[in-house]
């Protein structure tokens, strides 16, 4: 696999974290990090 990008989005969201009680706690993030990779393969490869 080959990374074409790797960055961070800067982007306010909602995401839910185990609270260790079995239940969940909201928290507030500031960004997500984003990472893209493509498979090269050969184009007369047959399965």
């Amino acid at each position: 696999m080959l990374r074409i990008l790797d960055f961070k989005q800067f982007f306010k969201h909602f995401v839910f974290i185990p609270d260790g009680l079995g239940g969940l706690k909201k928290v507030q993030k500031k960004e997500i990090e984003v990472s893209v990779f493509i498979l090269p393969v050969c184009g007369r490869h047959k399965d």
